[in-house]
C-alpha cells in the first residue's frame, strides 16, 4: 500500500541521513587528528633539527583541508555548520601559519629565548584549543541531528511491519472480493448459458416434431392431424 511504501522510503532516507551524520563527525575528527600530526612533525623537527620529522607536517595541512572541504560540502544545507566551518577555516590557517613561523624562526638560526619560545607555544596551544572547541560544536550539532534521525528511524522501524501486515491483509481481502465477484459473474454466465442451451434443445425438439408431423401429413397420413385435434 501507499502507507507502507512511504514508510519504507522514509526508513531508507533516515538510514542514509544517519550514515551522512556519522561521516561528518568522522571527517570533523580528522581535522583535529591531522592538525595534531602537523604539530607532532613540527615538534620533532624542533627537537632534532632533522628534516625527516617534517614529513607528517608537510602533508598535514592538505589533509586537514581535505577533511574540512568534505564536511563543508556535506553540510552545505546547514547554516549553523557553515558558520562553524567558517570559524574553523580561520583557525586552521592561523594554526599552520604559526607552526610554519616557528619552523622558519629555527631555520634562520636566530637565537630564540625561552620566554619567546614559551610565548609562541602558548599561542599555538590557544589556537589548537579554539579549533577543538569549534570542531566540538560541529560534532555537537551533528549529534543533535543524529538523535533526531535515530528517533525517526526507530519510529519507522516500529511502524513498517504493522503497515506491511495491514497491506498484506488488505491485499488478501481485495483478492478474495475480486475472486468472489469473478466467480459470481462466471456462475451467472454458466446459468445463462445452461438456460439458453436448454431452450435451444427444446426449440429444436419442437421444430423436429413439427417437421415430422408436416412430413406425414404431406404423405397423406391425416390420422395424425385428427389425433392432434382430438
Amino acid at each position: 500500500s501507499l502507507a507502507s511504501f512511504v514508510s519504507m522510503q522514509r526508513l531508507i532516507e533516515n538510514s542514509r541521513l544517519i550514515a551522512h551524520t556519522d561521516s561528518v563527525i568522522l571527517n570533523s575528527e580528522n581535522m583535529i587528528s591531522y592538525a595534531k600530526d602537523g604539530e607532532t612533525g613540527q615538534r620533532g623537527f624542533l627537537v632534532t633539527r632533522n628534516p625527516v620529522f617534517l614529513q607528517p607536517y608537510n602533508s598535514a595541512y592538505d589533509k586537514v583541508i581535505a577533511a574540512y572541504s568534505t564536511v563543508k560540502r556535506m553540510t552545505k544545507d546547514n547554516p549553523v555548520q557553515q558558520k562553524n566551518l567558517g570559524q574553523a577555516k580561520v583557525l586552521i590557517d592561523d594554526r599552520f601559519r604559526h607552526l610554519q613561523k616557528i619552523i622558519d624562526l629555527y631555520n634562520s638560526r636566530i637565537y630564540v629565548s625561552d620566554s619567546v619560545n614559551s610565548a609562541e607555544m602558548i599561542i599555538g596551544k590557544q589556537l589548537m584549543d579554539s579549533l577543538r572547541m569549534v570542531v566540538a560544536d560541529i560534532q555537537s550539532e551533528e549529534k543533535r541531528l543524529l538523535e533526531i534521525h535515530t528517533s525517526e528511524q526507530t519510529k519507522y522501524i516500529s511502524y513498517t511491519p504493522i503497515l506491511l501486515l495491514l497491506a498484506a491483509i488488505v491485499s488478501i481481502i481485495v483478492t478474495l472480493i475480486s475472486y468472489a465477484r469473478v466467480k459470481s459473474d462466471m456462475d451467472q454466465r454458466l446459468e445463462e448459458q445452461k438456460a439458453a442451451s436448454e431452450k435451444y434443445i427444446e426449440t429444436n425438439n419442437r421444430i423436429s416434431v413439427m417437421e415430422q408431423v408436416t412430413r406425414q401429413i404431406a404423405e397423406g397420413n391425416y390420422a395424425i392431424k385428427r389425433d392432434r385435434k382430438s
